[in-house]
């Protein structure tokens, strides 16, 4: 009945309040700030930008992010589908948020420009998919000869700065980051602070990991083959710990009944959307009924 309906407006209205009610009073931050900031997180983790071709006479584009096929994780994409675009596909194993128009592509990676990806890996694989689209809309042929013999040393920084050189581009699509010197204090009210939690929460999604061992011995631990990355989330956090590198992934992982505090703080705040959600739930009430 359009009564239930109302109502049922009415409570979706009143649930988004809440779970975003950290940036309801803030005019820099608000929802729309979040849920972009997370996305890029969860892509800085488990995104793709792929360029590919057909039969080697056109070229494709495609956004992608790839996640276990769990009605968590299958809610989270729904959700960000819902605010952001793309399309939902689901397989026996896998979950997947799909951009495959071009046009649509090139829109929406416009977003990086305020929320900057942050893994090295992923900036090299857009400036590839910039260039490429760049080329591709002026000469067709010759961005299918570049894309065949360069699709292998994309993510050398010094590809971008040749395209430009030899007129392909406008502009080096390549831009390194350079991590701000700051470090993680509650409530401290500047866009470029609640960004990286936001962006840190979505990370975690993909990245993170809440130990719960048999031994009580519990932990939380995220890693990335990224090490100036991990290097400015370990002190952006204050961690004690050595970053170790296993298999050319770079781990920290901190066992510290205070860093554990920090971090139940944290994503109380800046709240997980998917799988790990669960995870950190029981994590967190191992450690509080410790």
């Amino acid at each position: 009945t359009l009564k239930q309906q109302k109502k049922y407006k009415k409570m979706q209205l009143l649930k988004n309040k809440l779970q975003y009610r950290n940036y309801s009073t803030n005019k820099l931050f608000n929802k729309d700030d979040y849920i972009k900031s997370f996305f890029v997180g969860l892509f800085d983790g488990d995104g793709s930008i792929q360029v590919n071709h057909w039969r080697s006479t056109n070229l494709q584009f495609r956004l992608v992010i790839k996640l276990k096929n769990l009605e968590t994780n299958f809610n989270m994409l729904t959700n960000l589908s819902n605010h952001l675009g793309g399309n939902i596909k689901i397989t026996t194993n896998f979950v997947l948020w799909v951009l495959n128009d071009s046009k649509t592509i090139m829109t929406f990676i416009s977003m990086f420009k305020k929320y900057p990806l942050l893994t090295e890996h992923k900036r090299l694989q857009l400036a590839f998919m910039k260039s490429m689209y760049e080329i591709y809309k002026k000469d067709k042929k010759l961005a299918l000869n570049l894309y065949m013999n360069d699709r292998n040393n994309k993510f050398n920084p010094n590809l971008y700065l040749k395209y430009y050189n030899m007129n392909y581009t406008l502009m080096n699509n390549y831009s390194s980051i350079i991590y701000p010197n700051f470090k993680y204090i509650d409530n401290t009210n500047t866009f470029e602070y609640h960004y990286f939690n936001s962006w840190f929460s979505g990370f975690t999604e993909s990245e993170g990991c809440f130990v719960n061992r048999t031994s009580k011995d519990y932990s939380f631990m995220i890693a990335q083959n990224d090490k100036k990355l991990m290097e400015f989330i370990k002190n952006y956090f204050q961690i004690t710990n050595i970053l170790r590198l296993v298999k050319n992934t770079y781990v920290l992982e901190t066992y510290r009944k205070d860093n554990l505090k920090l971090f139940i703080n944290f994503f109380n705040k800046y709240k997980l959307q998917g799988n790990k959600l669960n995870q950190f739930n029981c994590w967190k009430n191992y450690i509080n009924n410790k």
